[in-house]
């Protein structure tokens, strides 16, 4: 072993002595080997002007460190690189190359933000996806359409009908070579199940890209099921940066790649193409602006989806990335009115404790400029923990069906943003609920002996939330759920009443009409008696499976959380039989962890910082990616796989079945055709 040699910055010749260890067996004191640096074009050198060529080193930044090992069989280097990866090779004196041995990207235990995923394309190019169909659909182009359809149908029979002939054949084949045993095995079920296909994942939205920025200033693109690395670039502009992640361009359009957009405080935009990491577009604002704040907007534009990001700067100036969109944004309309009239974005200034409502308007020269129109200052002796944002996504039904076969209408409001002022000194804590168009403050808690940190998760018309409980040293968990005032019993709905309009899952309500008073705001509290480093909720395609909220315990574990068991509704005692009816379970202060409900199993994930949920194209399968000094990845089904086999279903089995049945009806009709013959004869 040697002792760490430090390069210099600069990519100048650098050199340290490097001394070797004396034999374990012998008395002598270590020695000075020779000298070790390394040039600029990351070449290893030494003192007897040996050179060592390192390939991929360029693009690995500049060497940071380095160890060398010799023994009497070999000589190797352990570098370790400016982006973070970790190198081990072999020093071939002989020909000047260091072999490479492993490398190990150390920079993905310092992700940085939350990471994106996007859909890889689907396996069979014969077929056309749900995707490019929809976008034939939006451009209303009928033929293309039915051609497309046709097309699609075709190629799923062919490939179907072909698929059963090979099975088939591949069956008689291995029953024929194995003598039948397989056909017993077959049988018992002893051969158990294979898993899914590529084809089968592909089909089902399980392969995903997987882009996640690091501190280090590398960018990844990891394939989700196998976790291998697609793609990196390192950009030491992103190192120790504020960078923001955005998806731009979830899957592919006609001939448009997925997209991604990577923006960094100083003004700098580059959208990258997800599959593959080139750099489609690079863009900075001028000298001297700094972004405060950036949000996504998607409007159609001649019937494509476009998504610009908004860029927020310290002179309240309103940017677009990219610049070539900005014509299109300034001309865009919704329900007949400009688009830039019905934006409102806000600012979090935690150091100050403000929190900042703007509005958009369009100057002359196209210059969209930011007006403040609310604004609001946390209490002294507090300071701002946490922001939790609506995610806006998919939901199944806009009501929940109560006891009694009454409904309460759920009120959701993608605008709800919820924020935390933590107090040290006072050792409490509140949480507002607050609507960033309008600044009014929707529903305030406050927490006593709860301080940070404070963790939220927001869906549908739900809000949940960690803190940590400073008397009990526990994790507090606190669920509040959004109803409209009104309770719509049964009999309400018939056409002699009518039906409601709150039940009209279409009505929109304006943030300037909301009235607080006339909304149902339960809220119950929970604890876990472990400290939660992150938090997360499943999420589906169409949001009909039942939800769960996912915690990243101190132990390292991950425990998903039943969502009836984090319902504010839960009623103090014995349920009634309309609660019971409703399905509300009897509350009980401590949340059950129970170890079947670990998705993490017996792997431990330690200081986790985020948990991402990805949609699939199968409803009742939710993707987790749980993302800390390791990562830990699986395939999540709340409301188990109600649209799907099970992966170890044996489909030999069925398939000889299906056969036996046909050959025994076939069988079967010829026999009492005969017998009937028979009988008319006599």
């Amino acid at each position: 072993l040697q002792q760490l040699v430090v390069i210099s910055d600069n990519f100048e010749l650098a050199a340290s002595p490097s001394r070797t260890l004396a034999n374990a067996k012998s008395n002598k004191k270590s020695t000075v080997a020779r000298l070790v640096g390394v040039t600029s074009s990351g070449v290893l050198e030494n003192d007897l002007g040996k050179k060592f060529g390192v390939s991929d080193a360029a693009a690995r930044g500049s060497l940071s460190g380095l160890f060398i090992m010799k023994s009497k069989a070999e000589e190797c280097a352990l570098l370790t690189f400016r982006d973070g990866s970790l190198m081990f090779a072999s020093l071939d004196s002989k020909q000047g190359q260091a072999r490479i041995k492993w490398i190990r990207e150390e920079a993905l235990s310092d992700v940085a933000g939350n990471p994106v995923a996007v859909q890889m394309p689907r396996l069979n190019t014969n077929d056309t996806s749900a995707s490019e169909l929809l976008d034939l659909f939006n451009k209303g182009n009928s033929i293309s359409l039915f051609v497309a359809r046709l097309r699609s149908q075709v190629a799923t029979v062919t490939a179907s009908v072909s698929g059963l002939i090979g099975n088939v054949a591949n069956l008689i084949k291995l029953v024929i070579d194995t003598n039948g045993e397989w056909l017993v095995k077959a049988y018992n079920g002893e051969l158990g199940g294979t898993g899914y296909s590529d084809f089968d994942k592909s089909n089902f939205g399980f392969t995903n890209v997987v882009v996640l920025v690091t501190r280090r200033g590398k960018v990844f693109g990891m394939e989700s099921e196998s976790g291998n690395i697609l793609w990196s670039i390192f950009e030491p502009e992103y190192a120790n940066a504020k960078v923001k992640l955005f998806l731009t361009r979830k899957r592919t359009s006609g001939v448009l790649p997925p997209e991604v957009a990577i923006v960094t405080e100083n003004g700098g935009c580059a959208f990258h193409n997800a599959l593959t990491g080139e750099i489609i577009l690079k863009e900075k604002l001028d000298e001297g602006q700094k972004i405060k704040e950036t949000f996504t907007v998607s409007f159609d534009s001649d019937g494509d989806e476009k998504t610009v990001i908004l860029a927020l700067t310290s002179g309240l100036e309103v940017q677009i990335f990219p610049r070539s969109s900005k014509s299109a944004f300034l001309s865009a309309t919704v329900n007949d009115e400009a688009l830039t009239e019905q934006i409102r974005v806000f600012s979090v200034e935690k150091e100050k404790g403000s929190i900042f409502g703007f509005a958009i308007s369009e100057e002359s020269n196209s210059i969209l400029k930011a007006r403040k129109v609310w604004s609001m200052t946390i209490p002294t002796k507090y300071k701002i923990e946490a922001v939790g944002t609506h995610p806006n996504d998919e939901m199944s039904s806009p009501a929940r069906k109560i006891g009694g076969g009454a409904v309460m209408m759920k009120h959701v409001n993608p605008h709800l943003v919820a924020v935390a002022a933590v107090s040290e000194e006072l050792s409490s804590t509140i949480v507002s609920l607050i609507d960033v168009i309008t600044g009014k403050v929707v529903e305030r808690f406050f927490h006593k002996h709860c301080v940070g940190p404070v963790k939220f998760v927001m869906y549908e018309n739900n809000i949940v939330y960690v803190a940590t409980n400073s008397k009990l040293q526990r994790a507090d968990v606190f669920a509040v759920s959004m109803y409209e005032g009104d309770v719509i019993e049964k009999f309400e709905m018939n056409p002699i009443y009518g039906i409601p309009e709150t039940v009209n899952s279409e009505t929109t309500t304006s943030s300037f009409e909301l009235k607080g008073e006339k909304l149902l705001v339960p809220q119950r509290g929970f604890f876990i008696p472990y400290f939660v480093k992150a938090l997360a909720v499943t999420s589906s395609r169409h949001g009909i499976t039942e939800r769960a909220v996912l915690a990243a315990l101190e132990t390292g574990a991950v425990v998903s959380i039943d969502r009836r068991l984090l319902d504010p509704r839960r009623p103090i005692g014995t349920p009634s039989s309309q609660e019971m009816e409703e399905g509300l379970i009897g509350y009980f202060g401590e949340i059950p962890l129970s170890p079947v409900k670990m998705i993490t199993h017996v792997n431990d994930v330690h200081n986790v910082r985020t948990i991402m949920s990805i949609p699939t194209n199968l409803e009742s399968t939710s993707l987790v990616l749980v993302v800390g000094m390791d990562m830990f990845y699986t395939r999540l089904q709340p409301s188990l796989g109600f649209d799907l086999l099970a992966e170890e279903f044996n489909y030999p089995l069925l398939i000889l079945l299906t056969i036996g049945l046909s050959v025994g009806t076939f069988m079967m009709s010829k026999a009492l055709k005969k017998k009937e013959l028979s009988k008319k004869w006599k």
